[in-house]
């Protein structure tokens, strides 16, 4: 609000706290759909969705074979301990306790899996075909994906998965997830 519309009500008002709070959970919340140029280049990491999406059936990206992964940012960071070290710091930094569960989920892992997925080199694969008889050989840019009003579900999860299959790294923020 500007000064002539008067001050910000105090129930309107975003404390640096719960703001430090939405912002680590909506990187946690994210929904990541990888191409399998990143599911081959992120350690450990083991595709749970097929990329068969074309309606012709001679067609050769057509296929229940799962090389992509879906799934949320967080939950990302858990399946890798690669991010353990990096997680450990930030805490050391803000004083978050340490989450009680070896690879439970805690707010701000999302952060450390996107920042990770930055700076990874896709391992593209001759296998990887895209529309056009094109190869996944080229980065592709990464696309923010924003859901419709019926959040990540259902069309838009079809809509990530076109977009992985086709090469592109895609985030999609869930904002119906209740950060």
């Amino acid at each position: 609000m500007t000064e002539a519309e008067g001050p910000v009500p105090p129930e309107l008002e975003v404390t640096a706290e719960e703001l430090k709070h939405v912002q680590a959970n909506v990187y946690d919340h994210t929904v990541l759909c990888l191409p399998a140029a990143y599911v081959r280049a992120v350690p450990g990491l083991v595709p749970n969705v097929s990329g068969g999406y074309v309606q012709n059936s001679d067609d050769p990206r057509v296929s229940d074979v799962k090389t992509l992964w879906v799934g949320r940012a967080a939950e990302l960071a858990a399946a890798m301990g690669k991010f353990k070290a990096a997680t450990a710091e930030r805490r050391a930094e803000t004083g978050e306790p340490a989450a009680s569960e070896p690879g439970s989920v805690s707010s701000g892992d999302g952060v450390a899996a996107i920042e990770f997925l930055a700076n990874v080199e896709p391992k593209s694969a001759p296998s990887d075909v895209v529309r056009g008889g094109g190869d996944c050989s080229a980065a592709k840019p990464a696309v923010v994906f924003v859901s419709g009003s019926s959040g990540v579900a259902g069309d838009t999860l079809r809509y990530l998965r076109i977009l992985a299959a086709e090469g592109h790294l895609v985030l999609c923020p869930d904002d119906f997830c209740g950060w």
